[in-house]
């Protein structure tokens, strides 16, 4: 019997070996877990923060840029309205251009008529002034 009560003090002493390491390991990998875990929590943290910052600048991108498109958008309303403006002023030159190539050709015709005019009774100057020089001889 003291032999058998030797061979399970050995195995009791060896099953007492096994489940040390075992805490051991056990007690490395809760503390490895442990480790993961602040370096886990850290990380959330960290990408928490930089989602944070990153929501932040994308809002004062997207404001900048909205001021952008309202400027753009008053610039584009200034232009279309002066570009209104020139078009009307210009139909309006056409307009007075046409006007005043139309006078310029019926004061062009009236001339023409006048000159004709002036031509014909320059002849009938002439011929009325050879009358008299022809009735001025003959008195």
């Amino acid at each position: 019997e003291e032999g058998i009560l030797l061979q399970k003090l050995e195995g009791n002493k060896a099953a007492v070996a096994e489940l040390r390491m075992t805490r051991e390991r056990l007690q490395q990998l809760v503390q490895d877990l442990r480790h993961q875990k602040t370096t886990s929590e850290q990380t959330s943290e960290s990408l928490v923060q930089e989602g944070e910052r990153l929501a932040e600048e994308l809002e004062r991108v997207r404001d900048k840029i909205n001021k952008e498109i309202e400027d753009l958008d008053f610039r584009i309303s200034v232009q279309t309205k002066s570009i209104a403006g020139l078009e009307g002023f210009e139909r309006k030159i056409v307009s007075d251009l046409e006007y005043v190539r139309d006078k310029l050709a019926a004061i062009r015709h009236v001339k023409e008529e006048l000159d004709e005019t002036l031509q014909r009774l320059g002849a009938m100057m002439d011929a009325a002034n050879a009358r008299l020089d022809v009735q001025r001889t003959q008195v």
